[in-house]
């Protein structure tokens, strides 16, 4: 039996568990809310902050631990680089989750390398960015340099003149949820945002899968779902992954699994927004499983315990069955009056609805979904046609009637 220290205990690391627990693998999940309920799955739990790395490298060290992996966020990649140095583990390097994960530091390798990026500055302090943002037109998107989820984000026309006291409002919430207490500004992209998932094999993709990508409207953007297949032409397809590959292949980064986000332009240009070697949160490996036949978390997992990438292929796009997700959240913070039951849901829309969670029952406080974290559930579902499976989401969320 082979020890796997699993890093997040959020609902998005619960598969993962459950992927090592059929392998027969012992697993512990790692982060410093105990109260997270992938923990309830695993063999133990350590109470150990994930961005706190020499503190995960310590305990991998003294636990002996066979693997170390992350997914569903980006804040444990680095300390999982950090233990493969170390301790001579299968997985990317402390620098190469530094660099794909820090905005900042991302952004940097792309403009050294001459590849496709927003304009952008970092601030480590509110009195820098405003001087700077007096000067400034046009939309901007801020956000904290080492957050995933939408943690922290929130867009700024600077046409619309804002005043100082919101400018100091959005850096302060940038600022607070960063972890290194750093903050990127960027020049807003026109075109159309795309993400997914991909799994790299000795520097070639065994899947590439891109998603159409539903968001909140401005100003926060919280990914709200995924589907599959995509409905971009096979030739913007072929843009993004050249792009990603370019990008995997300057970091070295050679096999595992990558998650990402694309803005594709009106000229079919392709700029990589973020790209994180870890699976996807927002249940893109569960679609990817059902809808394109690869099970991204069990490679994943093979990877990382055995140190070789499985062979394995992902399906043909024309051949991916029309699967997707919808994270549920509220409109208003407050407290859950009333949710379907589940057993009613699932009887309702028998085999059509794969999987249905929820996170919280009737008399929890929740939140007004402006971050990802702030989710109450999700829903996985099938249908023939793209559209249908549209259709049908919107029916199972309407159905659910989440009230606060």
């Amino acid at each position: 039996m082979k020890k796997l220290l699993v890093l997040g205990a959020t609902p998005f690391q619960i598969p993962l568990v459950e992927k090592a627990h059929e392998r027969g693998h012992y697993v512990i999940t790692m982060d410093n809310v105990p109260d997270n309920p992938a923990h309830r799955h695993a063999d133990a739990s350590a109470n150990v902050s994930t961005v706190d790395a020499e503190a995960v490298l310590a305990y991998a060290r003294e636990h002996a631990v066979d693997g170390i992996i992350t997914g569903g966020s980006d804040v444990g990649v680095p300390a999982v680089g950090l233990v493969c140095d170390h301790l001579g583990l299968s997985g990317v390097t402390h620098e190469q989750g530094l660099t794909a994960t820090h905005k900042d530091l991302f952004r940097a390798f792309q403009r050294h390398h001459g590849l496709r990026h927003p304009e952008f500055r970092a601030f480590d302090a509110r009195d820098d960015f405003l001087d700077t943002a007096a000067g400034l037109e046009g939309a901007y998107i801020i956000k904290p340099i080492d957050r995933s989820g939408s943690k922290g984000v929130t867009t700024i026309d600077f046409d619309a003149h804002p005043s100082v006291e919101f400018l100091a409002s959005v850096f302060d919430h940038a600022y607070t949820q960063s972890i290194t207490k750093r903050v990127i500004l960027e020049r807003f992209l026109d075109g159309v945002e795309r993400g997914g998932d991909a799994f790299l094999r000795n520097g070639a993709f065994v899947c590439c899968c891109v998603t159409n990508k539903y968001l909140t409207p401005a100003p926060y953007f919280v990914p709200v779902g995924h589907t599959i297949p995509s409905k971009l032409d096979a030739g913007t397809r072929g843009a993004i992954q050249n792009a990603l590959e370019e990008t995997l292949n300057l970091l070295g980064i050679r096999n595992g699994p990558v998650n990402f986000d694309v803005m594709v332009g009106d000229a079919g240009t392709v700029t990589v927004l973020e790209l994180s070697p870890r699976f996807g949160g927002n249940c893109i490996p569960q679609i990817i499983d059902h809808g394109a036949g690869f099970d991204e978390i069990g490679a994943a997992i093979d990877l990382t315990v055995d140190g070789v990438a499985p062979d394995r292929q992902a399906r043909p796009h024309e051949d991916i069955v029309p699967t997707g997700s919808r994270i549920l959240g509220s409109s208003r913070s407050g407290v859950l009056d009333s949710i379907a039951p589940l057993e009613a849901m699932r009887e309702r829309y028998g085999s059509n609805l794969l999987e249905l969670v929820y996170d919280i029952e009737p008399g929890e406080e929740v939140h007004q979904f402006t971050q990802g974290n702030y989710r109450i559930g999700h829903i996985i579902a099938t249908r023939p046609s793209l559209e249908e499976l549209e259709a049908l989401l919107d029916d199972i969320e309407r159905s659910i009637g989440a009230t606060a």
